[in-house]
């Protein structure tokens, strides 16, 4: 199995820089070509007023902004190869700082919500296949059904005014110990927890009909270690799928989410940066995106290899 897991890589990889690549030139193109002027825009928001014609040419041709398209990228590009993402129009200073100072606190607001879909979701999934039509099983799908349904920004708007203003046990703004976590994890983490418990159901259901689950209790195994050791197994490869696409959802999530809690993550900059045309950032921050979602997929497949040895490199693994 270990073996494998090279060739996977090598497989992979050409691949994953090929989407990184062309995932930076789209996002360049869409913010170079998108409505409005960088220069005017900014120099409005700093002064209050309307730019002159000299200021507005002044700040273009300091920042390269006069250069045609292919210039522009092309410096863009190579100040990546040199470990830079450029320089922010709007606060002048290196992108890659910027997202330094900020990209911390939006990954652990993400990777908690993916750890509590994780855990929720799995859980019911498999409890609700093991007893369809159950009282848990019906709680299942109701949260199922929630989940796709209800807004994350009205979901957390909901908890604030429930946890935070009625019952005042919960902060609803900022970014200190665990609890400032809970809220926004709750809000962000919801519509995976009922991704997850739907596929987990599902996939618990056809694996608990397979043969080998009733050769494993003609056995005399227990119903715990069938489940564990049997049926989970083989139905974790779909949750792992699902994860592992969930994880761009949830960067890209925590947008809404950190402006209404206040999180001091990537989320308000970014915001700001796209109303200002700030291309340098958001090409910065969709080519992270694009990175973190290449080698998220990159260790999906080698989870899949891990959970299924018959799922080799070359056999019918995901992506």
């Amino acid at each position: 199995m270990a073996g494998d897991i090279p060739i996977l890589l090598a497989r992979r990889i050409p691949w994953a820089l090929l989407t990184i690549f062309l995932a930076s030139i789209l996002a360049f193109s869409i913010m170079y070509f998108a409505p409005g002027n960088p220069a005017e825009i900014i120099l409005t928001q700093e002064t209050g007023n309307e730019p002159t014609r000299e200021a507005v040419l002044l700040f273009m041709n300091g920042h390269g902004l006069e250069q045609p398209f292919l210039k522009q990228y092309a410096a863009w590009m190579t100040n990546l190869f040199s470990g830079s993402l450029g320089i922010s129009l709007r606060t002048g200073d290196p992108v890659l700082e910027e997202f330094t100072t900020r990209f911390p606190a939006t990954f652990i607001l993400a990777v908690t919500a993916m750890m509590l879909a994780l855990v929720v979701g799995t859980s019911i999934g498999v409890l609700s296949a093991m007893r369809p039509h159950s009282p848990v099983d019906l709680f299942g799908n109701f949260i199922a059904s929630m989940g796709t349904s209800i807004p994350s920004f009205w979901l957390a708007l909901l908890l604030i005014l429930i946890f935070s203003i009625h019952l005042d046990i919960l902060p609803s703004f900022g970014y200190g110990g665990i609890q400032h976590l809970i809220l926004p994890t709750m809000a962000l983490g919801f519509l995976q927890i009922s991704r997850i418990l739907r596929i987990t159901r599902e996939s618990m259901l056809d694996a608990l009909s397979e043969d080998y689950v009733f050769e494993a209790y003609a056995k005399g195994l227990r119903e715990r270690e069938v489940v564990v050791k049997h049926a989970f197994r083989n139905a974790s490869v779909p949750v792992v799928t699902q994860a592992g696409l969930d994880i761009g959802t949830l960067l890209g999530g925590t947008v809404i989410i950190e402006q209404i809690f206040g999180w001091p993550g990537i989320g308000n900059f970014l915001l700001t940066s796209v109303m200002s045309r700030d291309y340098p950032v958001i090409a910065g921050f969709v080519l992270l995106i694009a990175l973190i979602f290449v080698i998220v997929n990159i260790l999906v497949d080698i989870l899949y290899v891990c959970i299924d040895p018959r799922m080799k490199p070359g056999g019918n693994i995901h992506g």
